[in-house]
């Protein structure tokens, strides 16, 4: 097997057993996830994963993109049955705004690399409210 592909298997599995530690928080009410967030985040994982494909080329390397949308879907999708939904504050929005810019700058100037930068800053900073 080819280092990538083994790194690849490696990473995805490191991802799914985090998504399986957070979803048992939510189960033993450790964490209460705020859904409308999630809602953001999966969407980002989507055009994350997306652009991050086109810009490599290579779907061994968006293979985690790829797993990371199904685990942040079924969280979502967990967290919609047994969560609530809050009002995104202006962070929040700031957040989505950025993430649909990343798509219109994926369009305009067809760069897959430069919408994906974009998007990873998004992804970052999206987690501060959160860790406050």
């Amino acid at each position: 097997m080819e280092i990538t592909k083994l790194l690849a298997l490696v990473s995805v599995m490191i991802y799914l057993v985090a998504f399986g530690l957070y979803n048992r928080q939510v189960i033993t009410g450790k964490s209460k996830p705020n859904a409308a967030m999630w809602t953001i985040w999966v969407f980002l994982g989507f055009l994350n994963a997306a652009s991050y494909r086109v810009m490599t080329g290579d779907w061994v390397k968006a293979m985690i993109t790829y797993t990371g949308c199904a685990a942040m879907t079924f969280t979502f999708i967990f967290i919609v049955k047994t969560g609530k939904f809050t009002r995104l504050g202006q962070f929040d929005l700031a957040c989505l705004f950025l993430g649909v810019s990343s798509v219109i700058v994926w369009w305009v100037k067809r760069d897959a690399t430069f919408a994906n930068l974009l998007m990873q800053i998004c992804i970052a900073i999206s987690f501060i409210p959160t860790t406050r």
